[in-house]
């Protein structure tokens, strides 16, 4: 493993209330990037429970791999498009210093990558 890159993803709740939005869960998506006879590649996963994330995360940071996130939806970026928008010039990545929260519900939009 190279770097891993965390951002967000959103799952629609099915809505059997009467309320115009309906709710989502805020869940988390990992992309483990590495380097493969010279071409980069990556594998994704994603989570929406805070203690997993947070293994995967002391796990990653025990073995000194760089940690990349966004707080913005990556969950609509299409899978061919990961490399020119993670890993290409001009990304909007910030290393993770904090705590990357999932879990919780909202009936807003997040900015998409």
């Amino acid at each position: 493993m190279d770097q891993v890159i965390i951002g967000h993803t959103l799952r629609y709740i099915p809505n059997t209330s009467n309320a115009i939005r309906s709710p989502r869960i805020i869940g988390a998506r990992i992309i483990i990037v590495w380097d493969n006879d010279g071409e980069m590649d990556f594998r994704i996963f994603d989570i929406e429970v805070q203690d997993q994330l947070d293994g995967w995360i002391d796990r990653m940071r025990f073995h000194d791999i760089p940690i990349y996130m966004t707080e913005k939806d990556v969950g609509s970026v299409p899978g061919e498009e990961y490399i020119n928008k993670f890993l290409g010039e001009g990304r909007d990545l910030e290393k993770l210093t904090t705590r990357f929260s999932v879990g919780g519900r909202t009936t807003k939009k997040l900015e998409k990558y």
